[in-house]
């Protein structure tokens, strides 16, 4: 629950931020919007790698 709390958030705004910033002339709103959307990325997957991994151990107590 608490993961998916975390990842829905960077999944919507990584992905926003990044149009915003490819409409707006500011070139830091793009690098902005690209830094969350490779953080977003990068966060996901290791939140999904810390979920298997507590999947394992929670199938190794008795």
């Amino acid at each position: 629950m608490l993961v998916k709390l975390i990842i829905l958030p960077w999944l919507l705004f990584g992905p926003v931020m990044t149009i915003v910033g490819l409409s707006a002339t500011g070139y830091a709103t793009l690098f902005l919007g690209i830094a969350i959307s490779i953080f977003g990325g990068a966060f996901i997957v290791f939140a999904l790698s810390q979920s298997k991994q507590e999947a394992v151990w929670y199938r190794k107590q008795p």
